[in-house]
């Protein structure tokens, strides 16, 4: 037997790379605002938020917004690895009252406030007054007779009295 001499070779495993840990698809909310957070009935409000594909993956995520939990938007959205997106959504609310906005989740608040009840009159010109509808007698509270001064209006206030029946000083005026 020949003497041979094995030339022995290490076992070398093959290079291998550390397999990237995949993070699964999510979505996240954030930044969620109404502008403005106060509105009269029917004035439109902007509902905004940030939506982010936090995974590693291309995916889709249904969206839903409700306002008082009914549903005003449902509808699906696809989205890259990463990507984020601003929402945008327009409403109005016709009642007074709080609302409660939820976008999947994250909530936020708005008021829809009651309308005034007090109609203001206001002449163009605070030195001009405002001529009486019901009167022809020219003068702003209209019937000088039964008026004590008639308008008497001194310039420096052009309101009218709601109650022409008495025509106590006039148009509530000072005169």
């Amino acid at each position: 037997e020949p003497n041979t001499i094995a030339k022995q070779t290490p076992l070398l495993a093959p290079n291998l790379e550390p397999v990237p840990t995949l993070t699964p698809t999510t979505f996240q909310i954030s930044d969620l605002d109404i502008d403005p957070a106060e509105v009269s009935p029917g004035e439109s409000f902007l509902v905004t938020a940030n939506l982010t594909n936090t995974g590693d993956f291309e995916d889709s995520y249904t969206v839903e917004l409700r306002v008082n939990n009914t549903a005003k938007l449902v509808t699906e959205v696809t989205m890259s690895a990463g990507e984020t997106a601003v929402i945008r959504v327009f409403g109005h609310e016709e009642v007074p009252g709080t609302y409660i906005v939820n976008l999947n989740g994250v909530t936020e608040q708005f008021v829809v406030r009651e309308l005034a009840d007090t109609l203001i009159l206001s002449s163009p010109d605070p030195g001009t007054t405002i001529p009486d509808q019901d009167a022809g007698s020219g003068n702003c509270c209209g019937g000088g007779s039964s008026g004590q001064g008639g308008c008497g209006c001194s310039g420096s206030s052009s309101s009218q009295s709601s109650d022409r029946s008495s025509n106590q000083g006039g148009c509530g005026c000072s005169g």
